[in-house]
């Protein structure tokens, strides 16, 4: 191999390592991003799953706070007393039903976040993988 040729080939080589580690140093960067949102998508999952529970929870307690009125004899329970039990159960029932919208709400938006998110993460996830790609077609390049 003649001078020129090594020395072009060892410039060639100088400026694909360069290459190579600036992509690398951004591989890097893209892939500290991916940890962090890996991080709030995994809060939020956790979050969802606890809104989960909570409106299975209030559910079960409207549910059974339909049945306070039912389970009473109505020969055994009468007039204003009556009335006015039924009247504060409705009450109840009520607020519990918007507070389960509430709920289903915030599980709306929750679910909105977590498709963002899991979005977001996609597309961190191809420009780290073209990142690294870059990588391993300049070092590939060294002869």
């Amino acid at each position: 191999m003649s001078k020129e040729a090594d020395k072009a080939r060892k410039e060639s080589n100088t400026r694909n390592r360069a290459a190579a580690n600036q992509w690398q140093r951004q591989a890097e960067s893209i892939k500290s991003d991916f940890d962090k949102n890996q991080k709030k998508l995994e809060r939020l999952k956790k979050a969802k799953s606890k809104l989960t529970k909570e409106m299975s929870r209030m559910a079960q307690l409207e549910t059974s706070t339909s049945k306070l009125t039912s389970d009473i004899s109505a020969s055994d329970f009468k007039g204003k007393l009556r009335d006015d039990y039924d009247k504060k159960i409705k009450q109840v029932k009520s607020n519990i039903h918007k507070d389960i919208n509430k709920l289903q709400s915030n599980m709306s938006q929750l679910d909105a976040a977590i498709a963002k998110k899991e979005m977001e993460q996609g597309n961190i996830g191809a420009s780290l993988s073209s990142a690294l790609s870059m990588v391993q077609q300049f070092l590939a390049a060294i002869f």
